[in-house]
């Protein structure tokens, strides 16, 4: 994909990814087409083949090509005080003390988090105490951990708000999104196939 210029909101954002995406359709056979109400890009292979997307951090960052879980180590035995921790900006209640084992542990951390995934538009699974996070938003909300950590399995972590890109396919081929112009701007690596 080529150089995508500073954008000032979602919307804008949604437009250049598109706009850039589209630049390369003849080469990848994909189309995109970003909402111009919430800037959300939704992409399309004509043939039905696999999209592929990948990037590196700052290029998902800067284009909306965002990862979309988290996963930690596993989750420690102890107490997690109230307001110990946020994800997308929510604190969160206490975790008591006395799990029985790390399993325990993670499923209790998971029960305060998924009792607020209408807030902050992230699930959590556990297994084995290794509490996984995802999104379960379409906004475009990244996943943004702050706070003390002690014993709930999570890092930190910091993602951005931005446009929510959409995959479809019914095919087998997949297709990179890549270039060597403007790769250094988006973050991305020259993608040779």
């Amino acid at each position: 994909m080529g150089a995508i210029g500073a954008g000032t909101n979602a919307i804008d954002r949604g437009t250049q990814t598109a706009a850039a995406i589209n630049a390369k359709t003849s080469q990848t056979g994909v189309t995109a087409v970003s909402n111009t109400s919430t800037g959300v890009v939704s992409l399309t292979a004509a043939d039905g083949r696999n999209i592929t997307v990948s990037t590196t951090t700052d290029g998902g960052t800067g284009t909306g090509l965002i990862t979309t879980s988290s996963t930690g180590t596993a989750a420690t035995q102890g107490a997690v005080a109230e307001g110990a921790f946020k994800i997308n900006g929510v604190t969160f209640g206490a975790v008591a003390a006395g799990a029985a084992n790390v399993t325990d542990q993670g499923t209790a951390v998971i029960g305060v988090i998924n009792a607020k995934t209408a807030q902050t538009g992230v699930t959590a699974t556990s297994v084995a105490g290794v509490i996984t996070l995802a999104t379960a938003a379409s906004d475009g909300r990244g996943i943004e951990v702050t706070g003390t950590l002690t014993n709930t399995g999570l890092a930190v972590r910091s993602s951005s708000v931005s446009s929510n890109i959409t995959l479809s396919t019914n095919g087998d081929k997949g297709i990179v999104i890549g270039g060597t112009t403007g790769a250094a701007s988006t973050g991305q690596a020259l993608n040779v196939g």
